[in-house]
């Protein structure tokens, strides 16, 4: 259970913010017959491999931008392209890690988060809930949970990578 809800935090966090907190692996598939492929996920940080029509490529012949762009050369295809590459952050920006312990432990038990509105941890840390909603200035409460949420608005504001 702990190990699922890890995984869902991680893949939450990086739904809201639209990039990894985290390193993390992708394999993705593309049509070729351009120069240049968008690759789903920003903050690209490693390319790992290239196969086109199932031949491996050397990677030096690709140019990986952060923002998800890859650049070279790509044979037309449907899908004849495989790209295996890093991305996200290269260590959690801020207090992330206790904030994505603390959203991990309302998915746990959630009957912690939805009976009250103050909730304290074991080592003392008293937590605000509020049920989830828009607020004023384009303010999101993602989670509820003011903590992870001030979090989330802060680190999406400046997340993304521009090549």
């Amino acid at each position: 259970q702990i190990m699922d809800a890890r995984a869902a935090t991680l893949d939450e966090f990086q739904r809201i913010l639209d990039w990894s907190p985290v390193p993390r692996f992708a394999r993705e598939f593309h049509d070729g017959g351009r120069s240049w492929l968008r690759l789903r996920n920003t903050k690209a940080a490693r390319l790992l491999s290239v196969t086109v029509d199932g031949a491996a490529q050397t990677v030096s012949g690709y140019t990986l931008r952060p923002s998800g762009l890859l650049e070279g050369t790509f044979a037309s295809g449907s899908q004849n392209i495989a790209v295996e590459y890093v991305h996200g952050a290269s260590q959690i920006p801020g207090d992330g890690a206790r904030q994505a312990m603390l959203y991990a432990a309302a998915e746990l038990n959630p009957s912690v988060f939805s009976s009250g509105t103050t909730v304290t941890t074991p080592d003392g840390v008293s937590v605000t809930y509020e049920p989830s909603e828009m607020g004023r200035s384009g303010y999101q409460r993602h989670t509820g949970i003011r903590s992870v949420d001030r979090y989330l608005n802060r680190w999406s504001d400046i997340g993304l990578v521009v090549a």
